[in-house]
């Protein structure tokens, strides 16, 4: 991500009543982000790149303040239309695995919560109970059923990262890495993955 300097995110549901132009816009289509890619760097487009590209979502949540040296700057998460969204000239559609160390941190932290709130509004969009059509809370991330009263709120998926390591015969520590075959070639982690329902981590880090 683009580099604007390090800073915090305070993370607040509550919308403001109108979108800032310059506000940030974290837009998706499936799970890929629009971005403008400036390599080796990305920036996120704002809400005002998108309205003079054409683009409007589906549908759009706040997400918080990106509070930086530059000033407080509201983000945003927006569901496009898969069938019409059509990258504009200078922009791209990419994966976040593939945006890593690609600049700012924070803004890759942020791009993580806004692809996990968007997959949440675009699955929760009827009740799984009852199946009528489901209405956000105001004041909080969740969404309610009008008809049975259910309340979906974005899932918590436990997880797990380890670093096993080694000192060899020649006295030199090494870690043992681990290669998912869905990974981009050359790249490895440490050993991690989800916990799975009555699993321990003790058994999680077996597992994996």
């Amino acid at each position: 991500m683009s580099d604007m300097g390090s800073g915090t995110f305070t993370p607040i549901t509550e919308s403001p009543p109108t979108p800032a132009p310059e506000a940030l816009c974290f837009a998706f289509s499936r799970f890929e982000l629009l971005v403008h890619d400036e390599y080796p760097l990305v920036s996120v487009p704002t809400i005002e790149n998108l309205e003079d590209a054409d683009l409007l979502p589906a549908r759009i949540h706040f997400l918080g303040y990106w509070h930086t040296s530059e000033g407080e700057i509201p983000c945003y998460t927006a569901e496009l239309n898969d069938a019409v969204a059509i990258a504009p000239e200078g922009t791209v559609f990419l994966g976040l695995r593939t945006l890593f160390n690609r600049g700012n941190e924070d803004l890759f932290q942020i791009a993580g919560q806004a692809v996990q709130v968007t997959d949440w509004d675009r699955t929760h969009q009827f009740c799984s109970r009852c199946g009528t059509p489901t209405q956000d809370q105001p004041h909080e991330r969740a969404k309610v059923c009008p008809n049975c009263g259910l309340i979906s709120y974005p899932r918590l998926s436990p997880a797990m990262i380890v670093r096993v390591q080694r000192v060899n015969s020649h006295g030199e520590r090494e870690i043992l890495l681990a290669r998912n075959r869905r990974f981009p070639n050359g790249l490895f982690s440490i050993l991690a993955g989800f916990v799975e329902p009555g699993e321990t981590l003790e058994e999680c880090v077996a597992r994996g």
